[in-house]
């Protein structure tokens, strides 16, 4: 980590003592048994945390592990994926979730959950913009069905005026 790479070059071999302040005692467990390769350390319980410490202290490696674990988790709502890819920018989660919220039923949904409200206001308004695009295509194709049916319906009714 950046983060500890530079506290530690200013400190002599004698000091033994490292006081971290806001950092649960588990989360940081979970962290550095995932430093030591024991992956399944993290779980939906903890992945918020585990983030937390590792976007705290530089830690890239947690992040992605992190984010590898919500993308394939299926305990976790797709909402609170959302907002946790959200608030920690993780790109390759936003970006596989961002077309499912373009159908209806769940961008209705996380609008009435308690995770909307958590959101950024750009990826709000992001999400918004692609269901109000993906809405506009929808009530285009519907247009454009009713006129070939319509059209249909007219040639039907010329075709049978010309054969009486």
């Amino acid at each position: 980590s950046p983060f500890f790479a530079r506290f530690l070059q200013g400190k002599s071999t004698n000091e033994q003592e490292f006081v971290i302040h806001s950092v649960s005692l588990q989360a940081f467990a979970a962290l550095l048994n995932i430093l030591n390769g024991v992956n399944n350390s993290i779980s939906e319980e903890n992945v918020e945390s585990l983030l937390h410490v590792a976007e705290r202290f530089h830690f890239q490696v947690i992040t992605d592990v992190a984010e590898e674990f919500l993308m394939n988790s299926e305990k976790c709502s797709v909402h609170r994926k959302m907002r946790i890819a959200d608030s920690y920018k993780l790109t390759k989660i936003m970006v596989s979730l961002l077309p499912l919220y373009s159908k209806g039923r769940l961008i209705v949904e996380l609008i009435d959950s308690g995770e909307f409200s958590l959101l950024s206001e750009d990826l709000k308004a992001t999400l918004l913009l692609n269901h109000k695009k993906a809405a506009m295509g929808e009530n285009e194709k519907k247009k454009t069905i009713r006129k070939r049916k319509l059209a249909a319906l007219i040639d039907c009714n010329n075709n049978k005026r010309t054969r009486q």
